[in-house]
């Protein structure tokens, strides 16, 4: 089985290499050319992933640790990890390299939303 070490190398192999949601990382699911394939995820990037997830998802830094803690493990599934979007854009000042963003796509209640996703993970 292939290792994830790096979110760069997740979009090379990723047959959509525009966008990847954060569920998809943590537990090594990628979909590439060849449909959804398992992966193991490295030490480095799943703990990275799940920092910049708890950091994206907020609250008190108590709240974020006990989110990262859990991410950390790997295997987890909620609904709002499919909604933190990967996102492989052009750099602004130097079209030749790509920048890696991490966001939240809201519904409609977008507080309670966070709310709710913290309070599963932690």
């Amino acid at each position: 089985m292939k290792t994830l070490n790096s979110l760069n190398q997740a979009f090379l192999l990723s047959a959509d290499n525009a966008q990847i949601n954060a569920e998809t990382i943590l537990n090594g699911n990628l979909y590439t050319s060849k449909g959804w394939e398992k992966f193991n995820v490295s030490d480095d990037l799943l703990n990275s992933t799940a920092l910049l997830v708890a950091e994206t998802l907020g609250g008190r830094q108590a709240t974020r640790n006990s989110v990262e803690r859990s991410l950390s493990y790997g295997g987890v599934s909620h609904w709002g990890l499919r909604r933190l979007i990967f996102e492989k854009r052009k750099n602004q000042n130097d079209k030749r390299k790509h920048t890696i963003s991490l966001s939240y796509c809201a519904g409609q209640d977008y507080g309670s939303e966070l709310n709710e996703i913290r309070t599963q993970l932690k």
